[in-house]
């Protein structure tokens, strides 16, 4: 069931996750043969929705214009924008140092979090501005390293934390701009933002020696 105020762009970036997801998900074994459409090291799918006679459908439409009876989803595999190999194998895979990786993913996620409601960001989020200049400028310790950026926004994509899409650019029509933002339907995101918004709601007034900034704001009115 396709919720409602849910995008054709959202719903094909959740497409997209699915199929990066295949590599390791347990599937039944009626179900084995779709782990071959699972995106090679490396890879990642791109979903396009459109009508069965060529029309594309535009990304900001609602999900209901998508009707398999009427619709078709091409499916095609591209490089990883900017990801290494080894990187993203690792990320799909669960290898490597894992030690302290939840922590990391909690302080993407809140970080993209923010960067949806910074105005510098107009419509959408790209992928390099914010993984390599806005969670860099978050002032996490973990984020100052190139290869530790690059792999937990890579786990945070493939286990479906964050939606991956791509946008118009309108300065260079055949290169699109790769976007990223949070999946808000994922329990574990749900989870992340609930305690984040309670942290916020607990407001601790600090002291300030002196007159109240109230009087001094009348006082220098006058």
């Amino acid at each position: 069931m396709i919720r409602e105020n849910k995008s054709i762009g959202e719903l094909a970036a959740e497409i997209e996750a699915a199929f990066s997801r295949l590599r390791r998900a347990q599937l039944p074994a009626g179900l084995e043969p779709l782990r071959y459409l699972a995106p090679p090291s490396g890879l990642a799918a791109r979903v396009v929705l459109q009508y069965k006679d060529g029309r594309k459908i535009k990304r900001t439409a609602d999900a209901g214009y998508w009707d398999p009876q009427g619709c078709e989803a091409i499916v095609s595999f591209e490089l990883e924008e900017d990801e290494s190999d080894e990187t993203s194998e690792h990320a799909a895979n669960g290898d490597s140092n894992d030690s302290g990786v939840e922590n990391e993913l909690r302080d993407l996620i809140l970080a993209l979090d923010a960067a949806e409601r910074d105005v510098r960001f107009v419509g959408f989020v790209g992928l390099k501005a914010f993984r390599d200049q806005f969670l860099v400028g978050c002032g996490l310790s973990w984020a100052a390293d190139a290869e530790a950026r690059h792999y937990t926004m890579a786990k945070a994509i493939n286990s479906g934390l964050i939606l991956r899409t791509s946008v118009p650019n309108p300065n260079r029509p055949d290169f699109p701009t790769t976007a990223v933002k949070v999946n808000r339907e994922h329990p574990n995101v749900k989870e992340i933002l609930r305690g984040a918004d309670a942290d916020r709601v607990v407001f601790k007034p600090v002291r300030i020696r002196g007159r109240s900034l109230s009087s001094t704001v009348i006082e220098e009115r006058r």
